[in-house]
């Protein structure tokens, strides 16, 4: 499997995750025989990638 395949393969799980409304980690991967520390490694790099995405810069304004 190529690091885009697996990349592509955890993203779907964790939309299916953020889908199904369930909130324990621990309980969905048990229901979908995922291993839960891999699933919250993937969680966290989704998170990171979603956290830190540039900005463009926004100015004020002000009279002085």
């Amino acid at each position: 499997m190529t690091r885009d395949e697996r990349q592509a393969m955890w993203q779907s799980r964790i939309e299916a995750f953020k889908a199904s409304g369930e909130s324990s980690v621990p309980a969905w991967c048990a229901a979908n025989d995922i291993s839960i520390p891999s699933m919250y490694n993937w969680l966290k790099k989704d998170w990171q990638k979603t956290d830190t995405a540039p900005t463009a810069p926004q100015w004020l304004t002000f009279d002085t």
